[in-house]
């Protein structure tokens, strides 16, 4: 036997011949397990029967699995020819509304068959459609389920066959007690199943109308696929002590099935079939009801998140388009006030201007005290001895350049040329001196060629020698005596 795969979430549900059991599996494993007490006879009780299953057993998934044996539930085997693919799918559509023994359309699936004597074939197996229906209703208006899988519950008597230890190609019979009713599965260890029934009669109530179906059975194998019965193993309560009483009457072998009939027998295992031996009676699109279901859910979500983005952007659109006008209406105030500011800030600029050019042309276009101030000094500092007749400043960058040139006054010093020398440098140190602090270039004296005064001239000077008391006899003409004093001011 295979295992349950591990991210199977479902409620499995036998119900054989009216004994109710669930068991649920989440993510694989059994999660919890509840048997109804009392049977489930009808199809109308179905619904009330899963939900307090899912309720009992703690299930919150949302599919439902259903092993199934009813006495409704019936098995033919088909001749089919060599079709395939939606040729094969339109012959049994016509075969099952032949074979069946039920008014209304037919659920049907199927399970290729080794090939017998009239050639290909299928076990065909068939269940009122409007039942299937009503159950299928049944899960999703009491329990808010979705039932996924119909199973034939001869399918869990195929899985224990596929588990002996026989060799592969010997046909087994497994015989299982139901308590009402037997189901007779015959199958090859290798895979393909020859035939399953069911019939109303049990080793424990009917036992010779047991014997009759399973010697019928035994020799409709023979006869059909020319194959001898290897085994009978039997299945489910009181195998054991009728073991012998059905091993009276045939040669074939019959032994206890190693499996035992407990409780979520038949609910678990039949989760444990591989896929391509669990032929289900549910259509393929119920089947995909519930990946529609959650697309739905999840569409609807994302409609739903999109809806309520969508408003909230909008939301914040006009929450936001409010804020820009606030601020367009705040930016035209300071528009105007920023206008008017400049308004005022360009007059005032242009009467700064004005002013800035009426400075320029007064203070710019003002002489250079320096010059005046320089001829006002040298009136202070020339010895009365010393007569200037020659002053001249002129820029040097950042300097003033001084020229002075002069002579000596007639004197009666009887060494005009040394009266002179020191004359000049007693100019140039007070001229060296703060304020004007000049910075002396060359200063000199010379005599030029000797002359002697006009008559006129030396009247004018006895005059003046004799109010000074000077004595005439000594006063002599200086004139020839020159200086010249060079320098920088800054």
């Amino acid at each position: 036997m295979g295992a349950i795969p591990p991210s199977l979430t479902t409620l499995s549900v036998a119900w054989i011949f009216g004994r109710f059991e669930a068991v649920a599996i989440t993510r694989g494993s059994v999660t919890g397990s509840w048997t109804a007490p009392e049977p489930v006879k009808e199809p109308g009780q179905f619904g009330a029967a899963v939900k307090k299953a899912a309720l009992e057993t703690g299930y919150h998934g949302s599919t439902v699995h259903l092993v199934l044996a009813h006495p409704k539930l019936s098995a033919t085997h088909i001749s089919t020819p060599a079709a395939r693919g939606s040729s094969l799918e339109r012959l049994l559509e016509r075969e099952a509304e032949k074979e069946k023994t039920f008014d209304g359309p037919a659920a049907w699936c199927y399970q290729p068959t080794p090939t017998s004597k009239s050639g290909p074939g299928v076990l065909l197996h068939l269940f009122p459609a409007q039942m299937l229906d009503q159950l299928t209703r049944a899960v999703e208006r009491s329990a808010g389920l979705t039932l996924v899988a119909a199973v034939p519950a001869t399918a869990v008597l195929h899985a224990q066959i596929l588990g002996l230890q026989v060799p592969l190609t010997d046909a087994i019979m497994v015989l299982a007690n139901t308590g009402e009713n037997s189901l007779m599965l015959v199958a090859q260890r290798e895979g393909p199943v020859l035939l399953a029934r069911s019939v109303p009669a049990t080793w424990d109530k009917n036992l010779s109308g047991l014997l009759a179906d399973l010697n019928r059975t035994v020799l409709y194998v023979n006869e059909q696929f020319g194959v001898e019965l290897a085994a009978i193993f039997l299945f489910g309560n009181g195998a054991v002590e009728h073991q012998a009483a059905l091993q009276a009457p045939f040669e074939i072998p019959v032994r206890p099935s190693m499996a035992e009939d407990a409780p979520g027998y038949w609910a678990t295992e039949v989760l444990r079939v591989p896929p391509a031996l669990a032929p289900n009676l549910v259509s393929p699109e119920q089947q995909r009801a519930p990946q529609r279901r959650a697309l739905l859910k999840v569409v609807a979500s994302l409609t739903v998140l999109l809806v309520v983005g969508a408003l909230g952007v909008f939301a914040w659109s006009q929450f936001y388009l409010r804020s820009l006008r606030r601020d367009i209406a705040r930016l035209e105030e300071q528009r105007t006030q920023l206008r008017d500011r400049h308004r005022e800030l360009s007059e005032s600029f242009a009467e700064l201007l004005g002013k800035r050019a009426l400075r320029a042309e007064v203070i710019e276009g003002r002489v250079d005290p320096l010059p005046v101030w320089t001829l006002a000094y040298l009136s202070e500092v020339v010895p009365p001895e010393l007569q200037l007749d020659h002053f001249n400043m002129s820029r040097e960058g950042e300097l003033w350049r001084l020229t002075l040139e002069g002579r000596l006054l007639p004197t009666t010093n009887t060494a005009p040329d040394l009266l002179l020398a020191s004359l000049v440098s007693s100019l140039t140190n007070r001229l060296g001196q703060p304020p004007l602090n000049m910075q002396v270039l060359s200063a000199g004296a010379k005599r030029q060629a000797r002359s002697t005064a006009s008559p006129a001239t030396l009247n004018v000077l006895s005059r003046w020698a004799q109010r000074l008391n000077m004595p005439v006899t000594n006063l002599v003409a200086s004139g020839d005596f020159r200086f010249q004093v060079e320098g920088r001011v800054r």
